[in-house]
């Protein structure tokens, strides 16, 4: 089996030789690697000329991630897909275990992994990041609630002995509590994009989750339940998406669930309701801190309407209220709060790392 790898990068010369290093350096897969440079002003296309004859190199103008990653796929030839963002770097026997498992159950569209989150220095801050960073979605489920079936598999390529467990289920509904899967654990079949690629729509954030919710409408996922991946966070260079638009791309994507499933997910009554309250509640706070004032009230009033119980929502309802002088003092006054506490001075918007973001 072969694979295609798909680096979208920018302005990370040092950083993206070695994410290209380790998709090359992968045991037992043949793969073609395409690096779309997002109009790198830095030396990108110099450091990786020793590559020349091992990778594709695209250079485009700056557009964002969604569009280099975009034009990754579109350039992409193998039956598999697999994405990788530029900061980071897989272990390498990652692509075989995953091939392993499309191997063993070719029903499966998709396959995931678990990662170790590194800091920018490359220290392991801990090895079971999948769960830390959607652990707002997977607090609702147990594992025999998101997997049918959990089988241990074996991979040739990874140290001797090792062995690991495959977790297979159906995630249209289990998605619709939030996104389970970090973007460059993921590896799909190139068939999969007959729903489409990343939606430009989506703006910069939450595009993910979004292609990997419609992908599941055509078959079922697998995670192979292992870090085989260095998941860098908290560089100085990550990209960041401000929070309202991560909030408003979250309240897209469910909207295009429901206009593909009007009838709504399998799931508790009572779990959607939730979730409904928090993907308002959130637009509704993130907008009142980016100065939207009528948008925070608007999706205020949803939540409280839904029982919200975050008294920040109300607190916000209220003052989007108020007169805009009044409303622009208490903005004012949350920034400086917030800014202390972070031990720097106040921003002028709230903004936070985006994953969904990176390149």
């Amino acid at each position: 089996m072969t694979v295609s790898v798909v680096i979208p990068t920018f302005n990370r010369a040092r950083l993206v030789v070695r994410a290209v290093e380790s998709a090359l350096d992968q045991r037992g897969v043949e793969t073609e690697v395409i690096v779309v440079d997002d109009g790198s002003t830095d030396d990108t296309e110099r450091a990786l000329k020793p590559f020349a004859d091992r990778i594709r190199y695209i250079k485009q103008e700056n557009r964002g991630v969604v569009a280099a990653r975009n034009r990754g796929m579109e350039l992409a030839a193998k039956p598999f897909i697999a994405l990788l963002d530029s900061d980071d770097t897989w272990l390498p026997w990652k692509l075989a275990l995953q091939l392993r498992c499309f191997e063993l159950f070719p029903e499966l569209m998709l396959t995931w992994t678990n990662c170790f989150e590194v800091d920018g220095t490359g220290a392991v801050l801990q090895s079971d990041f999948l769960r830390k960073y959607q652990a707002a979605a997977y607090r609702h489920f147990t594992d025999s609630d998101l997997f049918q079936r959990v089988v241990s598999i074996d991979c040739p390529a990874a140290p001797e002995g090792t062995t690991v467990d495959l977790k297979i289920g159906r995630m249209a509904s289990p998605l619709f509590m939030g996104n389970l899967i970090v973007t460059p654990t993921a590896v799909f079949r190139r068939e999969a994009l007959s729903v489409g690629m990343f939606d430009p729509e989506m703006g910069q954030a939450g595009e993910d989750y979004d292609l990997f919710w419609r992908m599941a409408d055509l078959g079922p996922f697998g995670l192979a339940d292992v870090p085989a991946m260095y998941f860098r966070r908290g560089g100085s260079d990550h990209l960041h998406t401000a929070r309202r638009q991560m909030a408003v791309s979250n309240l897209k994507a469910i909207a295009k669930y429901h206009k593909r499933h009007p009838q709504g997910p399998a799931l508790n009554e009572r779990l959607v309701a939730t979730r409904m309250t928090e993907a308002h509640a959130w637009v509704a706070t993130a907008a009142f801190d980016d100065g939207r004032v009528r948008e925070a009230r608007r999706h205020a009033v949803a939540a409280a309407l839904r029982g919200s119980r975050q008294p920040r929502v109300y607190i916000y309802l209220l003052l989007s209220l108020l007169p805009r002088r009044v409303t622009s003092i208490a903005r004012w006054t949350v920034h400086r709060l917030k800014g202390l506490r972070r031990g720097g001075a106040p921003a002028a918007t709230i903004a936070e790392a985006a994953p969904g973001a990176r390149s």
